[in-house]
């Protein structure tokens, strides 16, 4: 059985094995894709609050390798909100 975790970002639960595993202040936090791993690295505090009351669910005995990691830099904000990406 795989572990389950819950994104950081949106609150999706998914399993561990197909999670963005992402460190801030050396704890890691799980996001579903890379869409909310971007976000999470634009403004890292903004979610680890909801993350750290948050539980998991599941069971923990994973064997299957993980996720790439990626860490959260200390950037400074951007001077405005990102602009959603444009359909073809």
């Amino acid at each position: 059985m795989t572990e389950q975790v819950k994104c950081a970002v949106c609150g999706k639960v998914t399993t561990k094995q197909v999670a963005f595993q992402v460190y801030h202040q050396g704890k890691p936090f799980y996001t579903c894709g890379s869409g909310c791993r971007e976000q999470f690295m634009l403004n890292p505090s903004r979610f680890t609050q909801a993350a750290a009351t948050s539980p998991t669910a599941g069971s923990k005995t994973s064997t299957t390798p993980q996720a790439p990691k990626a860490q959260t830099t200390s950037a400074p904000p951007p001077s405005s909100k990102p602009q959603p990406k444009k359909k073809p």
